[in-house]
This record gives C-alpha cells, structure tokens and sequence, in this order.
C-alpha cells in the first residue's frame, strides 16, 4: 500500500486547458481520488495520534500506534479494497503535472515528518514515558522515516533542483541518503538483473531480500561513488563523493550525530545549533568519554549560549565546548543580522569560560540572488566582509579562545570569493579558512555551469579545479 501520491498523480484537466485541442478532450475527465490523496499525510502525524491516543485512552499500548496501523490494519485493509487499476486517460497526461495540489500532497509530508520527530524528541526529554513506552514511540517515528523513503522516492525523481533536494531530507531522518544515488545510478540501469539488489529474486522470501537489498544497496552507491570519482582521478574519500555529503546532511540533524562517531568521525563541525537536551547530553558525554572528539557547533543568541554554558558545567567535561558565531543576514534563515547582536553573543560566550570556547565566525553564502551575477557577487562580498567585521571586533575584544581561528562559510558557487575575502581577513592570529559546499548532491545542473563559469571568469586559477559539478543523471 503506498502511502504517497507520485507528483504527477491523477489531476484535474488544467483551467487553461480550454486553448489547448488536447485540453479540450481532457476537460470532461475528473479524478475521484482527489481529495483521497490527503490520506497519505496521516503518516506523518502519527507520533502526535499515538499521544493522542495514549491520553484518549490511558493505554501506553497506542505508542505502538505506528507499527500497528502499518502491520496490522493496512494489510486487512489493502486485501478488502482490493487492487484499483483505475488511471487516467493518455489525453489528461499532459496538464497532470500543471496542476500543484499533487505535488503539494507530497510536500507536505516532510514538514509533518520532522515536526513529529521535533515532538517526539520533546516526549522522550519531558514525557515521563517508560522503557517499554519510549520503545513504542521510537518504532511509530520509525513507521513515519521509512515510509518517507517513499516520498524521496518520488521527489527524486523530478527534474527541479528543489524536488530533489527535498528529497534528499526526507531520507536525512532514516540514514538512507545513499538511496538517492543507487535509485537513480544503479537500479534504473540494471533493474531485474542479478546485479540488481533492490529486485528480488525468484522465489526469494521477504526475509531473505530485506538484508540482501539494503546492505547490497549501500554497496552498490559506495561503488558507483568510487567509479565516478576515480575518473575523476580523485579518491573514494573525497568530499566530493556524494554519500558523505548525504550522510553529512544526515549528521547535521543532531540526531544521528551518533552514526557518525560509530564511523569513527573525530573531527565533526554541526551546521545547526546543538539544541534539545538529549542531543546535547550525548554530545558532552561523548567529550567527556573520547579526549580525541573535536567538536564544534553554531550558536548566533545568548539564549542558546546560555543553555549550552548550564549543560557544560553540569556535565563537567573538563574542557569547553567550541562555538562558531554565525553571521546572518535581513530576512536569512539564521544567525546574528549585526555587529551588535554579534558582540552580544560573543561577549556571553567568552562570559562562559572555561564552559565555552569561541573558535571562530561562520556563515552561509548559497542563498544570495541579485539581478544578475555582478550583484549577487557583491552582495556575497560584502556579506562575507560582515562577517570579517565581526571576527575583527572578536579579535580586537580578546573574545576568541586561544589558538586557531576559524573562517567558515558554505556555498558551491562563490568559493573562490570566500577563500580569498577571507584569506585577506586582517586577522592576527593563527586562521583556518574552512569552505562547505552548499548542494552539490542534487542541483539544477544548468544554474551550476553558469555559476561555475562565472567562477573561471572572475577566478581564471580556478581553472585547474576541474570543470566544476557535472551532473551524473538527467530524468
């Protein structure tokens, strides 16, 4: 049973149809499982029916309420109902995808998917549940992961950068983020061959293909990734391979930070807040249990600086946690919007001593559009020369901690602005400029060999990079 309408499900004919010789064949033709398609963001809203439920009802049994429905009611449900090989005609086809209500369906599902996290999350630090009842919640937020690898599904699919990037979040909740490459590389090339771990072989049980698809699954996009990357004369381990971008994506939710120091990982920068008391209980008994974990994370308000500062004097590590102040921008997603406000949260940082340690100034420089490249190549230059201010007032005030000091910031198309901005910073001390990338999993292949030859334009050393990012797959 799926749980998510495919983009270009069954549509209404389009209300322009009528210009259209086409359209006018298509208009007589009405979907009756229109507004059925809203069934699929039930899903996500589990964890808050499971507690629903429980305080409905008073029986811990409903935070199981998630396998239950998948499990236990859908499958009755599925074989009552029966198959429906209802599809609309080949005439419709063309207006299915103009219209936005489908597409919406499928959406919505990742804001409802993480808000049920969030609250879940809220839950197991407030909710007083027991052992039994945590395990229960944990299995329903897993039935709402893994059914959005069904949303990914879809999402990946589509040609528009944002589709595919939402895709690549739906699967950031279940560690499943390798899916985007194999799907797309290796199961559409070689679907029903024996090199094919995601189709089942004849006579293959469940249980037998479950463990043979997802590990064979993971194997299979590491080689693609290694192929790809040879050609390129570059290792398997490069920051350009495309699993470690999805895997570090899936780290930067906080909340399987912990797959990651599994891997091994020592050296971790979070490009969030570390926020939520489990998240930063698990980040300080890993400090306090590993003397090699170097960590850092964001912080752009005293507030959070001073929840982090009270969790770091309870946990009594013995040495602080390292902060990046972000910098931020009039109508930006996150991080301080001026030198004040800046000051303000450095100056409660160095205030936190020897709790917290400021390290460095982070921002993030992807999201700058101006009429054209000249002006958003000045509006990335003077943003990142805010956050040189910033760093420069820190130095002049004694705020940083001792040592190295960081310079970050994040982008695919203005890399060479940030390196050199910021290797000219003025800055006295010691100073580690640290690029990110922004999307190079999944992005518009077209808006990317512009920017990348705006890039050899104004950086012509930048030539020797590479042609910059190729795409892999067109659908």
């Amino acid at each position: 049973m799926s749980a998510q309408p495919a983009a270009a499900d069954p549509a209404a004919a389009h209300p322009a149809a009528a210009a259209d010789p086409i359209a006018a064949d298509a208009r007589p033709w009405r979907d009756p499982k229109r507004y059925a398609w809203l069934l699929g963001l039930l899903i996500p809203t589990l964890p808050f029916l499971a507690w629903g439920l429980v305080h409905a009802t008073g029986l811990g049994i409903f935070w199981f309420y998630g396998p239950m429905l998948v499990f236990l009611i859908f499958p009755p449900l599925d074989l009552l109902l029966g198959m429906d090989a209802r599809n609309p005609p080949d005439s419709v086809i063309k207006w299915l995808e103009q219209d936005r209500y489908y597409r919406w369906c499928t959406y919505l599902y990742l804001p409802i998917q993480y808000a049920g996290l969030v609250f879940a999350c809220w839950l197991w630090a407030h909710g007083h549940l027991s052992g039994v009842d945590n395990i229960g919640l944990a299995l329903t937020v897993a039935m709402v992961s893994g059914i959005a690898i069904n949303t990914a599904h879809e999402l990946g699919h589509k040609r528009a950068s944002l589709e595919r990037w939402l895709s690549r979040v739906a699967l950031a909740q279940s560690g499943y983020g390798h899916f985007f490459i194999e799907h797309n590389r290796g199961h559409h090339v070689r679907v029903a061959t024996p090199e094919d771990p995601a189709s089942a072989r004849l006579g293959e049980s469940f249980y037998a293909f479950l463990p043979r698809t997802v590990l064979g699954s993971l194997r299979s996009a590491w080689e693609l990734e290694r192929v790809r990357l040879r050609r390129l004369q570059r290792s398997a381990w490069s920051p350009r391979n495309d699993i470690l971008g999805a895997w570090a994506m899936t780290v930067a939710t906080v909340h399987q930070l912990q797959v990651a120091r599994d891997f091994g990982i020592n050296r971790i920068a979070l490009a969030n807040q570390l926020v939520g008391r489990q998240a930063i209980r698990y980040v300080f008994d890993e400090l306090k249990r590993d003397p090699d974990f170097d960590f850092y994370c964001l912080v752009d308000s005293p507030a959070n600086v001073a929840q982090l500062a009270a969790a770091a004097r309870e946990a009594e590590v013995g040495r602080p946690l390292q902060v990046l102040l972000e910098g931020g921008y009039p109508g930006g997603r996150t991080g301080v919007r001026d030198r004040d406000a800046a000051l303000a949260v450095a100056v409660a940082v160095n205030s936190a001593a020897p709790y917290l340690a400021l390290r460095g100034i982070e921002g993030f420089e992807g999201l700058f559009h101006g009429a054209d490249a000249e002006e958003t190549a000045g509006e990335v230059t003077r943003f990142l020369d805010f956050l040189i201010d910033i760093a420069i007032d820190c130095q002049q005030r004694g705020l940083f901690a001792p040592g190295q000091v960081i310079l970050s910031a994040g982008g695919s198309a203005f890399y060479d602005v940030v390196v050199e901005r910021f290797r000219s910073a003025g800055i006295a001390r010691d100073c580690l400029v640290l690029t990110r990338s922004g999307c190079y999993l999944t992005h518009d292949s077209v808006l990317y060999r512009d920017a990348h030859a705006e890039l050899h334009r104004r950086t012509p050393q930048a030539e020797g990079l590479g042609p910059g990012l190729m795409p892999a797959l067109e659908v």
